[in-house]
């Protein structure tokens, strides 16, 4: 199809044509999943969106952060996970844990540990998530909560460490400890 104006266009579009911002976000999301991209974050210079420590004094809008990123986070879980990217099969490992806990990828913000640690520090705060789950190491002052592996914390969210999620995918006791942890923070009877 040939690139139109808007004078070709509205021959054929009656109604006037309206893009939400919010619309696009699950657009942009059902992309993502649609070609198995799930869990890859955007390019933030397309959309003009700056997260990173390096960005002054003026903080970006929370429906920015969010549109940023993969996932809706509709019940405002932060996954943080070590690394830039998951591979697929960790990606299907987490879906699952997920879907354990009655979560799926609308529920939570995902983020790559390397994105994370550019982030302004503040960017918890700017959230305000309910829960936050880190997997494996992330250099980040969010770090300074950690106690141990596996236990929750609150801190005005509720934290829990784990190993990363590589290491877990493969060891059985450690996905047992996830779990007990797991059942505890969301509140779980089994």
């Amino acid at each position: 199809m040939e690139n139109m104006n808007l004078d070709n266009l509205s021959l054929f579009l009656t109604d006037d044509l309206v893009v939400i911002r919010d619309e696009m976000a699950q657009f942009q999301l059902a992309q993502r999943f649609k070609n198995n991209n799930l869990l890859a974050v955007n390019d933030n210079d397309s959309q003009g969106i700056d997260i990173s420590k390096e960005a002054g004094t003026s903080q970006p809008d929370i429906n920015e952060i969010i549109a940023s990123l993969a996932g809706g986070y509709e019940k405002g879980i932060v996954i943080i996970y070590e690394g830039a990217t998951l591979e697929k099969d960790v990606q299907e490992f987490l879906m699952k844990i997920l879907g354990a806990v009655n979560c799926s990828l609308k529920d939570i913000l995902l983020i790559g540990a390397d994105q994370f640690e550019n982030m302004d520090a503040s960017v918890l705060e700017l959230l305000n998530p309910q829960k936050v789950i880190i997997f494996g190491l992330v250099h980040h002052p969010v770090m300074q909560y950690k106690v141990d592996l596996y236990k929750i914390r609150d801190v005005g969210f509720e934290v829990l460490f784990a190993n990363d999620l590589i290491e877990i995918s493969m060891n059985v006791p450690l996905k047992k400890l996830l779990w007990t942890s797991l059942q505890n923070l969301f509140h779980i009877n089994k």
